[in-house]
């Protein structure tokens, strides 16, 4: 212990600060470089970190390596982290509008036009996308445009793919996603086209843009007592509770929303654990972080948080109040009570009780 500040390693190297305000990164023996530039937002991809500085009094944002060199000056006003060799960069304004149906008369939003930049910080693909692009994975890269058939609401952008070279390889045509898009394991998840757009109309994609999968529709029954609008989960058809999961392949499992809760589906397509969860983290290291419904079968924070493996059996009973993935054999998980995070192992064995005043954001 000698940092007055420490942040994640990412790349080989995580940004720390020591006394008198020396700020560096080091690597996995510790040593250190100084690096001013560095801070909670630093991370390293591909070997380059965005940071951002002031420029006549504007946020600029540019790239530093881990030796402290300036790689790329700062010069946008948005921009994001490099993968597969390029990053999205862009310019963007927040501006306010008067919206006549809302209660406070007027809303914020952001707006810009973004790009791609290569690692000498020129544009590759031009400014043409209308919202902030996703980053390239498995050679393809989310992109937004503007949706002609609506203009100020969840269904105000259609999403495609592009490659690296900026040509369309999936057209856009799909809604614009409540949870964030991307390939894994030849797959994507994305929301159709329909007459009412929410998660329900979920499905997977592949890097052609052929339906691959789509997730089984499976619905709670309707009772005399409760509608099924109102005895689906977490509000299922405005997609409140089950949109914040990630729904991607990792370890040939992807989690999916039902009306019962989230399930997990092979890469056929074929229910392999029953829908029971209202969140998870998705598998890593061969278990998955899991919040069990409640015993009414919905829903809420103080739900449990658990770990199950590929079968979808619990390794760890729900215990905990939040949990995420396993890196490195260890996850992060904070008490019930909400008092205390601790590093535990495969097994739940609680290795490490951590400060109540370093716990999970």
């Amino acid at each position: 212990p000698q940092f007055v500040q420490a942040f994640a390693f990412s790349d080989g190297f995580a940004c720390v600060e020591l006394e008198g305000e020396r700020r560096g990164v080091i690597d996995t023996t510790g040593a250190f470089t100084n690096v001013p530039q560095c801070g909670y937002n630093i991370q390293f991809h591909e070997g380059l970190a965005r940071f951002d500085a002031y420029v006549n009094g504007e946020r600029k944002f540019g790239y530093v390596d881990h030796t402290g060199r300036v790689v790329i000056e700062p010069q946008f006003t948005a921009a994001g982290d490099f993968a597969e060799g390029l990053a999205w960069a862009g310019d963007e304004v927040r501006r306010t509008f008067h919206r006549p149906d809302s209660r406070a008369g007027s809303e914020s939003v952001v707006e810009g036009i973004y790009g791609f930049i290569d690692r000498s910080g020129r544009y590759v693909i031009p400014k043409q996308f209308h919202h902030r692009p996703g980053d390239f994975a498995e050679g393809l890269a989310l992109v937004y445009v503007p949706n002609p058939a609506d203009t100020f609401s969840y269904e105000k952008y259609l999403i495609g793919f592009i490659d690296r070279t900026g040509a369309w390889r999936i057209p856009a045509r799909f809604h614009s996603p409540v949870f964030a898009t991307h390939f894994a394991e030849g797959m994507a998840a994305v929301i159709e086209a329909g007459p009412k757009v929410g998660i329900q109309n979920m499905l997977f994609i592949d890097t052609r843009g052929n339906v691959r999968i789509r997730p089984p529709r499976i619905k709670r029954p309707a009772t005399p007592v409760e509608s099924p609008t109102n005895y689906s989960i977490g509000n299922f058809p405005s997609a409140s509770a089950l949109s914040h999961a990630s729904y991607s392949f990792a370890e040939h499992l992807a989690p999916v929303p039902t009306e019962l809760g989230i399930a997990f589906v092979d890469r056929t397509g074929q229910l392999v654990i029953r829908p029971q969860f209202c969140d998870t983290s998705g598998f890593s290291e061969g278990l998955a972080a899991v919040q069990v419904l409640n015993k009414h079968g919905r829903c809420d924070r103080d739900n449990g948080w658990g770990y199950i493996d590929h079968t979808g059996r619990f390794v760890i009973e729900p215990q905990f109040s939040e949990a995420r993935m396993f890196a490195g054999g260890l996850a992060v998980a904070r008490s019930l009570d909400r008092t205390t995070c601790h590093y535990i192992d495969q097994r739940g064995t609680i290795i490490r009780a951590l400060s109540t005043q370093w716990c999970l954001p």
